[in-house]
């Protein structure tokens, strides 16, 4: 109904133009059965006219209803840029609310540790927080205590849980195919790719390696694998070696490609073309430099950020989202990246 911006038209502004009190415009602009329904229809049509922005933060502080949110993120190294983005996003909502009584805790959580990102997120239900921001390691568990609690609003980041839990973040599979994509632009006819698999991140790997080997496969590109490897640091000398004799021109992995693509590099193994999902600082020097030719990488900070909006729209604003939200990736080339 209102569609100017907050703070631009007063409900003392109203009241001015209408000759009544400030107290029987706050009362029509909420609804009260205290006032005259001739009055309150008088009231909603002049502000609707006037422009005027029901201020939802403002009425938030009035009544001291400060809200507290957790946020779930997770951390795989020291190195992992997409973990910094996520961070980082929530840290700066965070300032810009937190004179709004609204206050964001972030819980880091190792990728590898799912039961311990369970027994954390059980801890803080006990004390029956407004919100939660998750990155789901476990989504079966997850939804179950999801499904069980009341009173508090989740958000799923980058790990979709199910449908009835807002989510934020990129469409994995449509990654992994966009990668397949911009490889076989770069490689040659004859070209054959050697494909290393490990188990998957709990996160986006399982649905970026399916997108990545579902485009090739349409376009009939030649594939030596997968190989599987439950450990890749352990067999990274029979990774390299498997490679350097398969007579592959190209390597790509569902998880550590960029740790991968170091050792060949460290033995002078060339790749005819490269290309990762993800960026870490080994990834960013070597595409910088130009020994990997691509990368395409998740927005995480706009992720984290625009969960902390939609948390804030939800718990403060009032509003009702029944919309999850889709966030985008970049593209990066040699070119057009610069490692900072």
């Amino acid at each position: 109904m209102f569609t100017r911006t907050i703070g631009m038209v007063k409900q003392e502004d109203i009241a001015k133009k209408l000759n009544i009190t400030r107290t029987t415009v706050a009362r029509a602009l909420n609804d009260s059965s205290h006032i005259k329904a001739e009055t309150k229809a008088l009231v909603l049509r002049t502000a609707n006219e006037m422009g005027y922005v029901r201020n939802h933060v403002s009425s938030a502080l009035r009544a001291n209803q400060a809200k507290k949110v957790y946020a779930f993120i997770v951390q795989s190294d020291a190195s992992d840029i997409y973990s910094k983005d996520i961070y980082d996003g929530l840290v700066q909502f965070s300032e810009k609310v937190k004179s709004f009584n609204f206050e964001l805790q972030i819980i880091k959580t190792d990728i590898n540790d799912s039961d311990g990102q369970i027994k954390a997120l059980k801890e803080i239900l006990k004390q029956k927080p407004d919100g939660i921001i998750i990155t789901a390691l476990d989504k079966e568990k997850t939804q179950k205590i999801i499904l069980k609690s009341s009173g508090t609003r989740f958000i799923s980041l980058g790990v979709k849980i199910c449908d009835e839990v807002l989510h934020v973040g990129p469409d994995y599979y449509r990654m992994g195919r966009l990668s397949a994509d911009i490889m076989i632009q770069m490689l040659s006819k004859d070209s054959m790719i050697f494909l290393v698999e490990t188990e998957n991140d709990h996160v986006s790997s399982e649905m970026k390696y399916r997108g990545f080997l579902d485009g090739l496969t349409e376009k009939s590109i030649q594939l030596d694998g997968p190989h599987y490897y439950l450990n890749i640091f352990e067999s990274m000398g029979e990774i390299t070696k498997s490679f350097a004799n398969s007579g592959c021109s190209s390597l790509f992995s569902n998880r550590y490609i960029s740790e991968i693509f170091e050792e060949l590099f460290k033995l002078d193994i060339e790749l005819e073309k490269s290309i990762a999902t993800g960026l870490n600082n080994l990834t960013s020097k070597h595409l910088e430099n130009g020994s990997i030719n691509a990368a395409v990488v998740e927005k995480g900070y706009e992720q984290s950020y625009k969960a902390g909006e939609l948390m804030f729209e939800l718990l403060v604003k009032k509003e009702k989202k029944t919309q999850s939200i889709s966030t985008g990736f970049d593209i990066f080339f040699p070119e057009n990246f610069s490692w900072k």
